[in-house]
């Protein structure tokens, strides 16, 4: 069941190590993943809240580092790529 559970947590790790290169701000930005992976893991052993709460922060993590690190990747408008200017970016129909 844990192996199964983490393919999409590898899957990110591997989008971060691919986007950013390897260096030490990869490990620093998937260790939010790998916090994810165990706090699900902790959920999956526990009942009621506590294992809502868990596996929300664990889907909730991932689900933001990828799609920051998505942002990024695919970050058009801007000739060097960093992250804060992907970040900044306002998506269609956001006009605030």
């Amino acid at each position: 069941m844990k192996a199964i559970l983490s393919v999409p947590f590898l899957l990110v790790v591997a989008l971060v190590v691919y986007t950013e290169g390897f260096n030490g701000f990869t490990i620093w930005n998937a260790l939010p993943v790998a916090i994810g992976f165990g706090v699900l893991c902790t959920g999956l052993r526990s009942r009621g809240a506590t294992a809502v709460g868990c596996i929300a922060f664990a889907v909730s993590v991932t689900v933001l580092v990828d799609l920051f690190h998505l942002a990024w990747l695919f970050s058009q408008s801007v000739k060097r790529r960093n992250l804060t200017n992907a970040l900044c970016h306002k998506p269609p129909g956001f006009d605030i």
